[in-house]
């Protein structure tokens, strides 16, 4: 669990300045869900959520009095470009 927003927004930052190196598109689902589409051949999903919800929409009851949020990247095609990215080195700054 990260323990701010801010932390996510820069996860993503930092995730965007790796892109620059790619020919990539940037598609904003909403304020919670983005698509990149790197090299029209890996397409990576990136959402977000607090501990008081799930993936469903769901308002999840076993929650810490503390928010928190998860970050999911996921590959939605096969990453045959050799694309990596360690979101853990980013967690940390």
């Amino acid at each position: 669990m990260i323990n701010s927003l801010e932390k996510i927004n820069n996860i993503l930052l930092e995730f965007e300045k790796e892109l620059q190196q790619y020919s990539y598109k940037l598609l904003i689902i909403n304020k919670k869900e983005k698509v990149a589409i790197i090299e029209d051949s890996l397409v990576l999903y990136f959402g977000f959520l607090t501990n008081f919800e799930d993936w469903y929409g769901k308002c999840n009851t076993n929650f810490k009095e503390k928010e928190e949020y998860i970050l999911k990247i996921e590959e939605l095609t096969p990453n045959t470009i050799g694309f990596k990215f360690n979101t853990n080195t980013f967690i940390s700054k």
